[in-house]
């Protein structure tokens, strides 16, 4: 039977930062890029977690970082970060330099989710507008669109928040957003090859592992869930616990109140403390040894109650940590799922095999994004810092 273990942060990041919107490992898990709802993205040196340098967007508005992706190690002429934000701006910034090498503006779109693919010769933005632009990297310039709104090849109705390449078939693509649809792209007739009904994504949300889709719609009923890539039948669907809460109700008891006059003649009178007949005081107080009750004041009875209260978690991000093999080592040999978000701001890990919740951290504030390292994985969202926290114990 598995335990679910609250865990807390080995280590954080605060200084600096405002709402944590989005944040991204590079591939050999050198770098933390973390960006945020005033447009800025912040670059740390791992394991230090020491801050190299910001990005300088100079937006005086401050639009979010909305994704930010690092281009794939082999097919970088130079390392690069590319970082797309709700002004419609899609930035490549020279990784160790933090110089500003090329800007795309997408006129009339909020960007809202972005991908490269395996190779890094393609990636792809995704937003307000509901129009995939499939760009080449070499040229920065559109190849060709999906779902474009002046076409008749229309598949989202609304936005959409989510993009991601299949990492092992780089002609797929998969997309998803409000419309509670989730399309999974065939590049090589740039139409979808299949679609999934139901998945109400509103952030980093989706992700593949082999021939599976995650998926973490922002509701509060069968928010997590499994799906075959090849037939989009459903899997499974997560249950996040439930907690037993007691109540305890204090009732007064009224037929339970002393009618008698606190002061009575005689033996039974009760006794004056030293204090208040030296200062003759008109209260008097009562010693210890008197046994008269007090009038007017009521017995109180407690009657104790419990609920079942299942974690009312409505996911931004839904990931799978795998196992990494950069530098030949990994803590984790397993796979886990990892989903957190607002509602009751809790962030659970899931084993994969027995798709049980093993680990839990709770937040004061609503979780927006969550990437995964070779020796950690990282959350952050509202409460203006980065959390890392332990893989579960092999």
């Amino acid at each position: 039977m598995s335990v679910l273990q609250q865990i807390l942060p080995q280590s954080t990041i605060e200084e600096g930062l405002g709402d944590v919107f989005y944040m991204r490992y590079s591939p050999d898990f050198k770098y933390l890029a973390v960006g945020c709802n005033d447009g800025g993205t912040r670059l740390y040196n791992l394991p230090s977690k020491k801050f190299l340098y910001g990005f300088d967007m100079k937006q005086p508005n401050g639009f979010p970082v909305t994704s930010i992706r690092f281009r794939p190690i082999q097919a970088s002429q130079y390392p690069a970060i590319l970082i797309v934000s709700a002004d419609g701006f899609v930035r490549h910034w020279h990784l160790t330099t933090g110089k500003l090498m090329h800007i795309i503006k997408e006129q009339d779109n909020q960007v809202l989710a972005l991908d490269y693919n395996a190779f890094g010769t393609q990636f792809a933005t995704v937003g307000s507008d509901r129009c995939i632009r499939i760009y080449d990297e070499s040229t920065k310039t559109v190849a060709y669109t999906l779902n474009n709104p002046e076409s008749y090849q229309v598949h989202h109705s609304n936005r959409v928040f989510c993009l991601k390449f299949h990492p092992l078939q780089t002609n797929m693509l998969l997309s998803g957003g409000w419309d509670n649809t989730l399309q999974i792209w065939d590049l090589r007739t740039k139409a979808p090859a299949r679609m999934i009904f139901g998945p109400h994504l509103c952030g980093d949300s989706l992700d593949v592992h082999e021939d599976e889709i995650l998926t973490g719609s922002w509701r509060t009923g069968n928010q997590l869930q499994l799906w075959d890539f090849n037939s989009a039948n459903l899997i499974h669907t997560y249950q996040f616990p439930a907690e037993e809460i007691k109540i305890i109700k204090q009732a007064e008891q009224p037929e339970a109140l002393e009618k008698e006059s606190p002061i009575k003649e005689g033996n039974d009178a009760p006794k004056l403390s030293k204090s208040a007949s030296k200062e003759g005081l008109g209260t008097p107080k009562l010693s210890k040894s008197s046994s008269q009750p007090l009038v007017g004041i009521p017995k109180l009875q407690r009657s104790q109650s419990s609920i079942l209260r299942t974690a009312n978690v409505q996911p931004y991000y839904a990931r799978f940590i795998e196992p990494q093999k950069t530098g030949g080592k990994s803590k984790t040999d397993k796979v886990y799922i990892v989903a957190g978000g607002s509602g009751s701001n809790e962030s659970f890990v899931f084993d994969y095999t027995t798709r049980k919740p093993i680990q839990k951290y709770v937040s004061e504030r609503e979780l927006f994004t969550c990437d995964i390292s070779d020796e950690q994985y990282a959350i952050g969202g509202a409460d203006r810092s980065v959390l890392f926290l332990d893989f579960p114990q092999k």
